[in-house]
């Protein structure tokens, strides 16, 4: 049985939480209405929390607190490291945390230790900048510059992280999705796919499907009724994929003379993530 939590500040307690995300170490991150990202691990344990004057006592800059140390609300602002209205929670394999922070309009990037990496968006360096930029400590933040620009947000909502390095980035009043990656990098690879032709071999039974795909990386077609295919492609462009039937399917073929099988054709981009489709072929055979 379980009742209703009791809102607060204190350690481990949670305040209208808006953001959860996991990482691979058993972590688990909560934001909140208290301004700060709380850490539990993933049977409850209250770790720590992190934001800007959590901790009793302390001062008002960035801070972080544990259940010895005492925590309390943060406050909330625009300064590096600081929170405000958070909506959205996400962490790498690396173990980094990003906090999609709608009042600032940027997402900043913390360790899972809690220590401020950086936050990115538009104008968000102290100074006369309009433009994309990152800044951490060093530079000090600012709240970014609202707009619907490339780069830009108005209502960061959620925040999400992809193996292959792609941050994702939800706006809930632009209604997009924008990808960054490290620059230098590819990490934001288009894994979007479309079917072509479908040409039919009656004299086999078999079929080729042509598939179109944006860039180089691996395709895959299998199915229960089919044999698994997988081919390498190194530029954008139409790759034909085999289709042909086994088991049950080669039988009900040789006897009827058609047969429908069901195919599973994957893309996977280089340093990115996989992308399937499930498609009901008709294979036909003279008899």
């Amino acid at each position: 049985m379980c009742r209703p939590g009791e809102p607060g500040g204190r350690a481990g307690a949670l305040r209208n939480p808006d953001g959860v995300a996991t990482d691979g170490a058993g972590n688990l991150y909560v934001a909140d209405v208290n301004f700060r990202v709380s850490q539990f691990t993933t049977s409850g344990t209250f770790v720590r929390a992190w934001g800007f004057g959590v901790r009793p006592g302390g001062g008002q800059g960035f801070e972080i607190c544990t259940r010895a140390t005492g925590c309390r609300v943060g406050i909330a602002g625009d300064g590096a490291g600081q929170l405000s209205l958070m909506l959205g929670l996400g962490s790498d394999a690396a173990g980094n945390v990003y906090v999609a922070d709608s009042d600032n309009s940027r997402v900043s990037e913390f360790t899972g230790a809690g220590a401020f990496t950086r936050a990115f968006g538009l104008a968000v360096v102290p100074g006369d900048g309009k433009e994309f930029e990152v800044c951490t400590s060093a530079t000090g933040c600012r709240r970014g510059r609202r707009d619907d620009r490339v780069g830009g947000f108005i209502s960061t909502s959620a925040v999400a992280a992809e193996p292959g390095g792609a941050i994702y980035v939800a706006d809930g009043v632009l209604s997009r999705l924008q990808c960054f990656g490290e620059p230098g990098g590819t990490p934001c690879v288009r894994n979007l796919f479309r079917f072509g032709e479908l040409k039919r071999d009656r004299r086999r039974g078999t079929a080729s499907l042509a598939v179109k795909v944006p860039g180089p990386g691996n395709l895959r077609v299998r199915g229960k009724l089919i044999r698994t295919a997988t081919k390498r492609t190194e530029t954008a462009g139409s790759v034909s994929l085999p289709i042909r039937p086994r088991c049950r399917a080669k039988r009900a073929l040789n006897r009827d003379g058609e047969v429908r099988v069901r195919i599973h054709v994957s893309y996977r981009p280089r340093s990115g993530g996989p992308n399937t489709k499930v498609r009901r072929v008709e294979l036909r055979k003279r008899r």
